[in-house]
């Protein structure tokens, strides 16, 4: 089974509007869950998932009631790149874990890596080739590969945003930078499971502003173009080696 996972109704409608066979869920008494079939792919579409901490608990129990084989975070982000516009398509390509930070309490662990586990996450080369080549094939709209700083503080000041520059410039990173408020526990999820997991988001805004009611319907607009994007890959994968 597929997972398409987003922090609220909005992110996941299009998803449902296509699925057959659709069948509604509440999963753990709370969060409500769409099962149904996109491309003879059967799929959970979650809605209503925020905090690294609560989808990275969410995700791992998904996985492993559902059978998930791979996973699509899908949504809003806010970037912290000037190259970026509210509009644009990014695809992850890495994911930076921007909650913990243990430097005082675990000798050798740096801002966002959990003790025993890889600072960041970097999404299967092959699911992230198919992905661009939907949205090229797709989408007129911009799409770049970006890293994932992926925190629960979503709306940042200059000083955070400082801050975590200075931490992705000392880890060598070059790629455009986006932030949002769950890939990274899914994306732990994944690690522990080995599956293959892709967060792939509409800007909109920078990281330092809150959106404007224009921004939010021009985000609303790019969501079906990424929603038949990622519908397209879900086609895709199948044929490829990405399902395991």
């Amino acid at each position: 089974m597929i997972l398409i996972i987003g922090n609220n109704h909005d992110d996941v409608l299009y998803f449902e509007s296509i699925a057959r066979d659709t069948k509604e869920e509440i999963i753990l008494k709370k969060y409500h869950a769409t099962t149904g079939f996109i491309f003879n792919q059967s799929v959970l579409i979650v809605k209503d998932i925020y905090t690294s901490y609560l989808s990275a608990a969410l995700a791992s129990y998904l996985i492993e009631k559902y059978h998930i084989l791979v996973i699509f975070s899908v949504g809003k982000c806010r970037t912290l790149s000037p190259e970026l516009r509210c509009g644009d398509i990014a695809v992850g390509k890495r994911i930076l874990f921007g909650d913990v930070d243990q430097i005082n309490a675990v000798k050798g662990t740096r801002l966002g890596q959990i003790p025993g586990f890889q600072q960041s996450y970097t999404v299967d080369p092959n699911l992230l080739a198919i992905m661009n080549t939907t949205l090229d094939r797709v989408t007129r709209s911009r799409h770049y590969e970006t890293t994932i700083l992926s925190s629960s503080v979503y709306t940042l000041d200059y000083t955070d945003i400082d801050r975590f520059k200075e931490q992705l410039e000392v880890k060598g990173e070059n790629s455009e930078i986006v932030v949002d408020t769950d890939s990274a526990g899914i994306s732990l999820a994944a690690q522990l499971f080995d599956i293959p997991m892709i967060s792939v988001k509409v800007v909109e805004s920078k990281a330092s502003e809150e959106p404007s009611v224009d921004t939010y319907l021009r985000v609303l607009k790019q969501y079906s173009l990424l929603g038949k994007a990622v519908v397209s890959c879900i086609g895709e994968i199948g044929r490829n080696d990405v399902l395991r």
